[in-house]
């Protein structure tokens, strides 16, 4: 009797502990969508990121900070396609220029996309685009890299 007791008292007192585990699960997973959306509503703009990085008026310690604070953020912005690299595996790189600045290397933002850029851009387009901060280069210039999407702007005639 004392131990068909003890087995169910058990049982429950397991059956406790593993019905709380899941439901810690589903809040976490509830917690982590609307922190993501929350997230994807701090929208970082690119020009601005380029004016914080430049080696002109920062230093290289000032940078890092700034960098570590920005890294895998979500940004976004336009400007003008200044070159199409085909990558491997369908990752290919495009090089813009947007407004914040002229470095000396052409481009402050180097796109990665998995989208048909080859095909679909040409130099000179406008494009937008959008996606998570990757690295920075301050070498001949401030330049960010962006790993998403763009989107081709219609020209104003």
């Amino acid at each position: 009797m004392i131990r068909r007791v003890s087995l169910v008292l058990f049982t429950i007192v397991l059956g406790m502990i593993f019905l709380s585990g899941c439901m810690e699960k589903e809040t976490v997973k509830r917690d982590e969508g609307v922190s993501a959306a929350v997230e994807k509503e701090k929208v970082i703009d690119v020009n601005e990121i380029i004016k914080q990085i430049d080696p002109t008026k920062y230093t290289k310690a000032q940078i890092k900070e700034y960098y570590k604070s920005i890294r895998g953020k979500y940004a976004k912005g336009e400007g003008v396609v200044v070159n199409v690299l085909p990558g491997r595996r369908g990752r290919h790189r495009v090089t813009v220029l947007t407004s914040a600045s002229k470095p000396e290397k052409g481009y402050n933002v180097v796109l990665y996309t998995t989208q048909d850029a080859p095909a679909e851009l040409k130099l000179n387009d406008r494009i937008s685009f959008e996606g998570t901060v990757g690295r920075i280069s301050t070498f001949r210039g401030a330049s960010v890299d962006i790993k998403g999407k763009y989107t081709k702007l219609e020209e104003s005639k």
